[in-house]
């Protein structure tokens, strides 16, 4: 190892200022490269991707801080549905549907169950209370039968029972 090191430090005197400047110059440019392709850049790539990293959870923080506000929503939403009682629930939701005044009975048939019977009702009218009692107050069409309709098919009568979707779902689990 010595011995190649006085090699070449014979072989730098031998060179002529200006050949040592040029050397010295493309050594110190290579330094310059090999620095920056294994240190600098391979340093502000990964700084870079940690910046994105950064940005990607804050947005996904502010996506679950906003799942968490509408599953609370959505909780509170069900608590309240399931507030009233079922035969006061389905009146509610037949007004806000806009069924005739008049047209919808109800009579209780258990703590979780209604009988209804619904009289000359537009058939839009009674598919949008069907959703919107499952929507809304967690009820569904337990039986339902179709007691006269219009000729031409655009309203009718229908009878059944409706129960509470929680309590459904509380006996058979």
């Amino acid at each position: 190892m010595k011995a190649m090191i006085r090699k070449l430090n014979i072989r730098w005197a031998a060179l002529s200022s200006r050949e040592r400047n040029v050397l010295a110059g493309g050594g110190a440019a290579a330094a310059v490269i090999l620095w920056y392709a294994l240190l600098l850049d391979p340093a502000l790539g990964a700084a870079g991707k940690l910046r994105r990293g950064i940005a990607q959870l804050r947005a996904d923080a502010g996506w679950m801080t906003e799942s968490a506000k509408e599953a609370r929503e959505l909780v509170r939403a069900r608590e309240a549905a399931l507030a009233d009682p079922v035969d006061t629930a389905a009146l509610i939701v037949a007004r806000e549907t806009g069924l005739p005044e008049g047209s919808l009975t109800v009579r209780l048939s258990g703590e979780d169950r209604v009988a209804f019977n619904i009289a000359d009702v537009p058939v839009e009218k009674l598919f949008m209370f069907l959703e919107r009692l499952k929507r809304d107050k967690v009820m569904v069409v337990n039986e339902i039968v179709i007691t006269s309709a219009a000729p031409e098919g655009t309203s009718v009568a229908a009878e059944g029972t409706l129960q509470r979707l929680a309590v459904m779902e509380e006996t058979n689990g």
